[in-house]
């Protein structure tokens, strides 16, 4: 297989013939346009990517690549299937679904402390805080779906005080 070592998307010789030894790391790309045969499946000549193989998509070590990212999946994948078994609405998922899910958690934790590390350097400093969190979805439109879930933080006289004025509005 032809490597283009000066692709962006490409990677050494040493590196891709030891995901093909290994099965459960399977992330060669071909040089785009050569519709040559890699693994179990037919290189698309036309995508920049190459989709892994079906039986090996859900193992926590494989890579999802796009044309603009690579993402390793670093969340067991175990638990994320755990995690999906606790909902009484989903009866069966699939295994590529399962590392789509985990791939997209990934990406969403990075997302976030990515923007809440940005209100810590605003602040001048290097460590995330939860209030570097609550900044940041109280900030980002995005984000702002999370608001019920890392509130603002709130000194405690203040949540006293709350508390008490809600007590008495709620017994008039």
């Amino acid at each position: 297989m032809d490597v283009d070592a000066h692709s962006p998307n490409s990677q050494p010789p040493s590196d891709v013939d030891a995901e093909l030894e290994n099965p459960t790391r399977f992330t060669t790309q071909a040089q785009a346009g050569s519709g040559e045969a890699v693994g179990d499946f037919q290189v698309d000549s036309t995508s920049d990517s190459t989709p892994a193989p079906p039986d090996h998509r859900a193992n926590s070590t494989a890579k999802s690549s796009s044309a603009a990212t690579s993402t390793n999946v670093t969340f067991p994948i175990s638990r994320v299937r755990r995690i999906i078994k606790e909902d009484p609405d989903i009866t069966i998922c699939q295994a590529d679904a399962v590392h789509a899910i985990a791939v997209a958690a990934q990406i969403f934790a990075q997302e976030l402390a990515k923007s809440g590390q940005q209100m810590a350097q605003e602040g001048k400093r290097k460590t995330l805080a939860y209030k570097d969190l609550a900044k940041a979805v109280s900030e980002t439109e995005r984000m702002e779906f999370l608001s019920d879930l890392i509130p603002p933080m709130v000194p405690l006289k203040k949540a006293l005080e709350r508390s008490k004025q809600d007590a008495k509005t709620t017994a008039l």
